[in-house]
């Protein structure tokens, strides 16, 4: 079993959605809201409209951190589209969306491939699809997974979702099935990117006082419980910045932020399992409508995307995904072999229905 097999499919199995959980306490439910820069209150429509893309110039590419040359990297043709519901994290994917994928560590026809939901996708953020299939073509096997009551059918065969999903990781399985499986974590990793960008949006929107001052929103990780695991701070931060240009005293359409993490830890008491982060993600190209009433401030287009000459959207740059156990009672210690790092990025917009 590789490395990157073993990290990949343990981050994105033993807990759901790192980034979405580290920023839950971030912002309020959708559909409700913060303040606005004039004292609104900011509403966000029940559901949007997503429409994802993958920068062609720098895709979305996730490695191991410990070993070199190792790389899933992700490209669309066109947007992955569906809706999302930010109150209930509800998501769909659209029938015809499609993702290409790369996994240098595997040889052709099996290292490139192509996802295409063939029945809408529908589900809940940190849960599994409810309903839905998809296909893998490109590899040496056409594959279908069809999402049951029970968890899937692989070509006809059927799994709970634990045992497809570890499908990837075990090296002693026909490649065609690992392929399947690595599809079904694609999938789980986009809907956890939809997730990540609306509540950075939702921040952003709420929190425009605050930006404007300028001030960083700035939060505490988790504090370790005794010593840090290699001499890492006892409390991490995470910070939102906005990166105005000189002069610009008002947060609008086409700004920069940036997310900095410094050993940013997020413990889950119900998981031995957790995630310490560390790194930028840059999200460039804030684009923006909203209808303003007098109380209140209707969101009802948002996201990051390029806008003529200038870039745009959430990139990545080296940004550490590492695991992090508790092995006993108060003691912490980073599994380094189950760690990753992002980098590339896509665009994306939030439309109201």
């Amino acid at each position: 079993m590789s490395v990157l097999s073993r990290s990949f499919s343990t981050a994105r199995t033993c807990t759901v959605l790192f980034l979405f959980s580290i920023l839950a306490s971030c912002g309020g439910g959708g559909g409700g809201g913060g303040g606005g820069d004039g004292g609104e209150t900011v509403v966000f429509p029940d559901v949007y409209n997503y429409s994802l893309g993958v920068d062609a110039l720098d895709p979305f590419t996730i490695s191991s951190y410990n070993v070199q040359d190792t790389g899933i990297t992700l490209g669309t043709l066109g947007p992955l589209t569906g809706t999302y519901a930010m109150e209930s994290g509800e998501w769909s994917m659209d029938a015809g969306s499609l993702v290409n994928v790369r996994n240098v560590q595997w040889h052709a026809p099996d290292d490139t491939f192509t996802i295409t939901v063939t029945d809408e996708l529908v589900g809940t953020i940190g849960d599994k699809p409810d309903t839905g299939s998809f296909q893998v073509s490109g590899g040496s096997t056409p594959i279908i997974v069809a999402i049951t009551a029970q968890g899937v059918t692989l070509n006809g065969a059927a799994y709970t979702w634990d045992a497809y999903l570890s499908l990837y990781a075990d090296s002693g399985e026909d490649l065609w099935k690992r392929e399947g499986a690595l599809a079904g974590l694609i999938i789980t990793l986009i809907q956890e990117e939809v997730a990540f960008s609306a509540d950075t949006l939702r921040l952003i929107e709420t929190s425009k006082a605050t930006l404007e001052i300028p001030q960083d929103l700035v939060n505490d990780g988790s504090t370790f419980p005794g010593t840090p695991p290699a001499s890492l701070p006892a409390t991490g931060k995470r910070t939102l910045s906005w990166n105005h240009a000189g002069g610009d005293t008002a947060v609008g359409p086409g700004d920069n932020f940036s997310w900095s993490f410094d050993w940013f830890w997020s413990d889950d008491p119900a998981n031995d399992i957790d995630y310490l982060n560390n790194g930028e993600i840059s999200l460039l190209g804030l684009l923006e409508y909203k209808d303003e009433g007098a109380s209140e401030v209707l969101i009802t287009d948002m996201g990051f995307l390029p806008d003529g000459a200038s870039a745009g959207g959430v990139f990545y740059d080296g940004f550490m995904v590492m695991v992090t156990e508790e092995v006993s009672p108060g003691v912490i210690i980073i599994n380094s072999d189950d760690s990753l790092v992002y980098d590339g990025g896509y665009s994306i917009v939030f439309s109201e229905d």
